[in-house]
């Protein structure tokens, strides 16, 4: 009755997880299997922390068929169910969360519900399976914890190797890999210490049966019983010892490791947020004049919205800049000279406001936003560019049509209140140079 119920329990888990996983399938079709499955779902790094543990069980597979010869201490089926078991347990676990979260999203009930039932009872399974000091079980062999310590030991290593020549960075985004590296390290060592010092003091309570009985080599019996048993006692010490110092120093490594390819991590996040920060700098500057450009103006009208919509933006001004005649340059003397008549005209609009941003806008179009000292001076810093402009029409040089408007508090809402007033302005001031004698963009 115990077997048969065994089975029908069996049979309920394999469907549960044949479920989580035909759904992930249907989610994500084509190649790859439980690695893309993670990395599409939770990133690149679980994505790899899946693979390098799938990657041991084809190892302890590949092995089992390439040869029988034992491996510290343990034939090769030995290792094929260990580590099946192991692998089996984890990976599940990890198909299970990718379909509970996936479920979530697109709101998928019953996916949900298997996908939470398939992880609890991954982890149940763990944690018998791979923590027998917790509740003195567990059916793997002594050896087979220290070699799923070593290879979390091998995949901090290998992953740092994966950082190093990521180029495209689509690792080092998650702890995950830190944390299952190092849950694997830490807990996989104290179980290993517990096994191996239940072996080892098996061993010398069945040395000590043996002295007592008679049966012991014929070597123990050169010491009293007393001398005996105590260098059983010493050499269960000594074994305690040895295990324990390989195991503070393989956690140390690893510790120096995890460390280490954080220090990688960290520097390629400073190197990305450098390139971010010159691209960005780049796109706020206009490539002709080296003014800041639309771009930036237009991250500038926002937080200027953001401030009158608070109540908190200071007084200022918008001054709107066109420059006359472009196009006609560009038709009779090439875009070279085009090029070098908005040059000239944005040195002239930078030199009157020397304290305040310029903006190229559009092709011939600029807009500068008055605060502080050039606020307080505009009339005057205006009527002086505006002076240079007609002495300008009379020389034949540039030719720069402005309009001027402040900002007035209570009653303008946006920053594109002020700009259209002053946009109207420059306007009325164009086709008073055209009258002067200024050559329009027509």
């Amino acid at each position: 009755m115990g077997s048969v119920l065994g089975m029908l329990v069996g049979m309920v888990i394999m469907l549960l997880i044949a479920r989580n996983y035909h759904y992930m399938m249907n989610r994500y079709p084509g190649p790859g299997g439980a690695y893309t499955y993670m990395a599409n779902t939770f990133g690149y790094d679980n994505a790899f922390l899946n693979a390098w543990l799938l990657l041991l069980a084809y190892v302890a597979m590949f092995w089992a068929n390439a040869t029988s010869l034992p491996f510290l201490g343990r034939i090769a089926i030995g290792w094929i169910v260990d580590v099946n078991t192991v692998v089996a347990v984890i990976v599940y676990g990890f198909i299970s969360a990718a379909a509970y979260r996936c479920a979530g999203k697109n709101g998928d009930r019953v996916e949900r519900v298997t996908g939470m039932a398939g992880m609890a009872l991954m982890v149940g399974f763990g944690i018998v399976e791979l923590f027998p000091s917790v509740f003195n079980t567990g059916s793997m062999a002594t050896e087979s914890y220290f070699l799923f310590m070593l290879w979390a030991i091998l995949g901090i290593i290998f992953f740092r190797n994966v950082l190093v020549r990521d180029a495209a960075r689509k690792f080092g985004k998650s702890i995950v890999v830190w944390i299952g590296f190092s849950a694997l390290i830490f807990f996989m060592a104290q179980s290993w210490l517990h096994r191996a010092n239940q072996d080892y003091t098996n061993t010398v309570v069945s040395n000590i049966y043996s002295y007592h009985n008679g049966t012991a080599p014929s070597s123990a019996y050169q010491y009293g019983e007393e001398e005996f048993i105590a260098k059983q006692m010493e050499g269960l010490k000594d074994y305690d010892t040895k295990r324990s110092s390989l195991v503070i120093a393989l956690f140390l490594f690893s510790l120096w490791m995890i460390i280490n390819n954080y220090s990688v991590v960290a520097r390629r996040n400073r190197e990305t947020e450098q390139e971010l920060g010159a691209t960005k700098e780049l796109a706020g500057r206009d490539p002709l004049t080296g003014v800041k450009s639309k771009l930036a103006f237009t991250e500038r009208e926002k937080e200027m919205d953001a401030a009158i919509e608070e109540g908190r933006a200071d007084h200022f001004a918008v001054v709107v800049c066109d420059l006359n005649g472009v196009k006609r340059i560009n038709d009779t003397k090439g875009h070279k000279a085009g090029d070098e008549y908005i040059r000239s005209a944005s040195v002239l609009i930078c030199n009157s406001f020397k304290r305040s941003p310029v903006f190229r806008i559009g092709g011939d179009e600029f807009v500068v936003i008055l605060k502080g000292y050039d606020y307080e001076q505009r009339t005057a810093i205006l009527e002086a560019l505006d002076r240079q402009v007609e002495e300008n029409i009379r020389t034949k040089q540039v030719i720069v049509s402005t309009g001027l408007a402040d900002y007035r508090p209570g009653q303008d809402r946006k920053l594109k209140a002020v700009f259209e007033r002053a946009d109207a302005l420059m306007y009325k001031r164009k086709r008073k140079l055209k009258e002067m004698g200024a050559v329009s963009r027509e």
